[in-house]
């Protein structure tokens, strides 16, 4: 997961992907079943517009995930992993092999 978290992720939480992936190597990572809308886009959309409104959690990446998810026409599957202060959610192609989008929550000071 770390290579393509590497070579994929292009956003920054306060911690970024890799260096939480890199800090635990061995961290063992949940990825959903392939799905062709794999999360649930009104929860998304709705968190998104809390952030552009100013009154959502600071997340970074989430108008490119969320334009993902509502042009998504193959199935996908999730990631998730967290940091001491940032979790990364990734939407993977079903292969495993490319990050089609990833969104960072950064925790609340």
């Amino acid at each position: 997961m770390l290579g393509l978290v590497e070579r994929d992720v292009h956003i920054h939480g306060e911690e970024s992907a890799a260096e939480i992936l890199g800090r635990e190597p061995c961290l063992l990572v949940p990825v959903s079943e392939p799905a062709v809308l794999p999360l649930d886009l009104d929860t998304y959309r709705v968190r998104r517009d809390r952030w552009e409104s100013g009154d959502g959690r600071d997340l970074v990446g989430i108008r490119e995930f969320v334009g993902e998810l509502e042009s998504l026409d193959e199935p996908a599957c999730v990631a998730s992993f967290s940091g001491e202060r940032t979790t990364y959610t990734l939407l993977l192609s079903q292969d495993w092999t490319r990050v089609l989008a990833c969104v960072a929550v950064n925790r609340p000071a």
